[in-house]
């Protein structure tokens, strides 16, 4: 038996900026007798629980675990979590990562990452949930399910134009109830809220997703659409929905904006087009929020049972 830490024994945030409100140690245990308990603690702190999958969402494979840290509970520079993992035979193993914390810097804005140089991620994005691999192109989810996610940007953002270069070359099977595989740009990202599930599962209140969707509900054929999330109701106004088919060979760049407006709402954007070929606009959606949404936040990267590789990220006042 072992653990597997994806991201490497030495980790640090907020040294670009904090784009939510956890940092996230992400592995597996591998090799061990069920039932497995599995623990983190920080800084010589008390043991803290942690799930392992498969769970059906977050944690995708056998033995995934996502260790969820607030950063309120993160010392400025040197932490350290000591995970510690007990299997059904009794064997047990423990790995120790070292994080290095920078709570006071801020994102910049704007903000330009090429996906499709070998910069470490950490340098780039902040991976929230899942294994995503470095290609030539980019960085792509190694195993494509439930929410692989990557946030851009800060807390602290309110308003702002962003636009993704990606290909999203397919989804897959596997999806639960009415969510259906798509790629999408949530707006004012803080980060899951504690909900009693480990890992969260939580993302309301929230701003607006934009979806490229491979269907809603009895809807067939890929589509698009903007949903605008409730952060009282918990549900969702869908803005518009129409089929819009995308080569699963060619980049397109995938546009998103968020503008404060008086009375304390925004104005959200969403459009997609061919990368190369701005004057070949395929999506152009706009919708104001609701009473509830988050006033600031960062960019949440959205593959939820989709096959996307992500090439470039570029983030600029609207």
């Amino acid at each position: 038996m072992d653990i597997r830490v994806w991201y490497g024994h030495s980790q640090r945030f907020g040294h670009l900026g904090v784009p939510q409100r956890w940092v996230n140690i992400l592995g597996s245990v591998a090799g061990a007798q069920a039932p497995v308990r599995l623990t983190y603690r920080l800084n010589r702190g008390r043991d803290h629980p942690l799930s392992t999958g498969p769970d059906g969402l977050r944690l995708r494979g056998d033995g995934d675990f996502n260790a969820e840290i607030l950063c309120e509970d993160l010392r400025p520079g040197a932490n350290q979590v000591l995970l510690s993992a007990t299997d059904g035979a009794g064997c047990t193993v423990t790995e120790t990562v070292d994080v290095h914390y920078v709570p006071d810097t801020r994102w910049s804005l704007p903000y330009h990452a090429n996906l499709r140089l070998g910069h470490p991620l950490p340098d780039a994005v902040q991976v929230v949930e899942g294994q995503w691999l470095k290609t030539p192109l980019g960085i792509r989810p190694k195993h494509p399910s439930y929410d692989r996610l990557v946030a851009v940007g800060d807390r602290t953002w309110t308003d702002y134009r962003v636009r993704v270069t990606a290909t999203v070359h397919g989804f897959v099977d596997g999806a639960c109830g009415v969510l259906q595989g798509g790629f999408g740009l949530l707006m004012r990202w803080t980060g899951h809220y504690a909900d009693g599930n480990q890992p969260c599962g939580e993302w309301r209140p929230s701003g607006a997703i934009g979806w490229y969707r491979a269907r809603w509900e009895d809807q067939p054929a890929p589509h698009r659409n903007l949903n605008i999330s409730d952060g009282v109701v918990k549900d969702e106004a869908l803005v518009e929905t129409r089929p819009l088919t995308l080569d699963p060979d060619r980049p397109h760049i995938f546009e998103c904006s968020v503008r404060s407006q008086p009375g304390g709402t925004s104005l959200y954007g969403y459009r997609v087009w061919p990368a190369g070929s701005s004057d070949e606009l395929l999506c152009d959606l706009s919708t104001e929020g609701r009473p509830g949404e988050s006033p600031s936040g960062s960019l949440l990267l959205i593959a939820l049972y989709a096959d996307v590789t992500l090439h470039e990220i570029e983030a600029e006042l609207p």
